[in-house]
């Protein structure tokens, strides 16, 4: 009983006007009113196709040439991010630091100390890993030149590797010695460089700072040197730091408004 339902049900349907009207006719009808689609062999990946299916390019193999769906183009490309910690700053002027103290400074964000031992200007995270008080706030030990935290006597060599720990050493040189050693006692160091009467330090720390930033030069001004008749110029320049309150983006768009400088400094750099 089920099949003979089945059957007059199919038979039905073989006679249903719906499926008579998904003939091959009425598309034909609408081939005749499009063009064909035809590409020969010479004219890219494309194959040859009729009116119904779809023109599929090829996939691009090795040593076919590029086509517009496959190769994006050049104009769409992310430019290079600026990479602001790997790159040098001048920090001050060299003449202005007393090599007798250290010397607190900030650099995007970061808290530095400067100070300088035997071999030169060095610059350290200003935060001892002991009891997070501030290097800048210690001083030099005479006995070896390294930085000496103030509140209980920790030293820094110019690496920030801890070469002592008093409290420690009286009761056991192994233990010290254990301490220092560890990473936990050790303080972040940057690389400077001392050019044309500013030191500079590189804003990046970690193992491969000091390779990376010895293989970047410093963007000083050096363009001086190849004026013509240069060897007959006498330069005579004085630096000078003055600190004033304001927003990074405030004095950058102050030191870049040449239309202000005859009347902000009138008599002193020009006139209105």
């Amino acid at each position: 009983m089920a099949l003979s339902t089945l059957g007059i049900g199919v038979g039905r349907l073989e006679q249903s006007p719906v499926l008579r009207s998904t003939s091959s006719k009425p598309y034909q009808r609408l081939a005749a009113r499009q063009p064909a689609v035809t590409c020969s062999q010479d004219s890219g990946p494309h194959r040859k196709t009729d009116a119904f299916q779809r023109t599929v390019p090829k996939a691009a193999t090795l040593g076919s040439s590029p086509t517009q769906e496959t190769t994006k183009p050049a104009a769409d490309k992310e430019p290079a991010l600026f990479n602001w910690t790997k790159q040098w700053y001048p920090m001050a002027a060299v003449q202005d630091l007393d090599p007798a103290v250290p010397h607190p400074i900030k650099l995007l964000g970061k808290e530095l100390v400067l100070w300088r031992d035997a071999q030169g200007w060095r610059a350290l995270e200003d935060n001892c890993p002991h009891r997070n008080v501030a290097l800048s706030e210690g001083r030099i030990e005479p006995s070896n030149g390294s930085l000496m935290c103030s509140y209980h006597g920790w030293c820094f060599d110019g690496q920030g590797k801890c070469i002592a720990i008093p409290t420690a050493g009286q009761m056991d040189r192994k233990s010290e010695e254990s301490a220092c050693n560890s990473k936990r006692s050790a303080v972040a160091s940057y690389p400077t460089q001392e050019k044309e009467g500013l030191l500079w330090v590189w804003a990046e720390s970690g193992p491969t700072s000091f390779i990376e930033a010895s293989a970047t030069p410093a963007k000083s001004n050096e363009s001086y040197a190849s004026w013509p008749g240069e060897s007959k110029i006498k330069w005579t320049f004085e630096r000078y730091v003055r600190d004033v309150p304001g927003s990074f983006d405030c004095w950058v768009d102050n030191m870049t408004d040449q239309s202000h400088a005859q009347f902000a400094h009138n008599g002193a750099l020009s006139k209105p």
